[in-house]
C-alpha cells in the first residue's frame, strides 16, 4: 500500500471519490498560517485489497521531529478514517484546518500513519516569518 499526502489551501471529497482542491501542492507558508488541508490518497498494490475503513492518525512535528506544541492549542494531532470505494483499491480523505496556527518560522512536517496497514507518510513544509512580495 502507498499513502500519498499533499498540502492544499482547501479541499473536499465529492461523491464518487473526486477531490476538489485549491492551492494544491504547496510547501511554504507564513505564520499565523492561512487555512490548510491535507489531501490523502491510499492506494493498494496489485493483488492487495483494502479494508472497508482505514484509520489514519496525524501529528504536526517540528524540524527536529518533536511534536509541534502550541501555547493555546497544545500538540496538533488528528485522527480520521478513509472510506474504501466499491473497487477496493483506493481510498481518499481530506482534513481541513482553519487559519491562525501560530507557528514559529522554521521547518515542520505532518506525519501520518495507518498502523493497521503498516504504512506512513511525511509531508514537510517551511514557515516563513512574513509573506513574500
Amino acid at each position: 500500500m502507498k499513502l500519498l499526502v499533499l498540502l492544499a489551501d482547501s479541499a473536499q471529497v465529492a461523491a464518487g471519490g473526486k477531490v476538489h482542491a485549491l492551492g494544491l501542492g504547496w510547501n511554504e507558508t507564513v505564520s499565523p498560517t492561512p487555512p490548510m488541508a491535507l489531501v490523502m490518497f491510499l492506494e493498494s498494490e496489485p493483488g492487495e485489497r483494502l479494508d472497508d475503513e482505514v484509520r489514519i492518525t496525524g501529528a504536526l512535528v517540528d524540524g527536529s521531529g518533536e511534536p509541534a506544541q502550541q501555547k493555546s492549542l497544545g500538540a496538533l494531532q488528528f485522527q480520521t478514517s478513509l472510506q474504501v470505494g466499491a473497487d477496493a483499491d483506493r481510498a481518499i480523505a481530506v482534513v481541513n484546518f482553519g487559519p491562525g496556527i501560530p507557528l514559529e518560522p522554521g521547518s515542520y512536517a505532518w506525519v501520518l500513519s495507518a498502523e493497521e496497514a503498516g504504512i506512513s507518510s511525511r509531508v514537510p513544509f517551511t514557515v516563513q516569518s512574513t509573506a513574500k512580495s
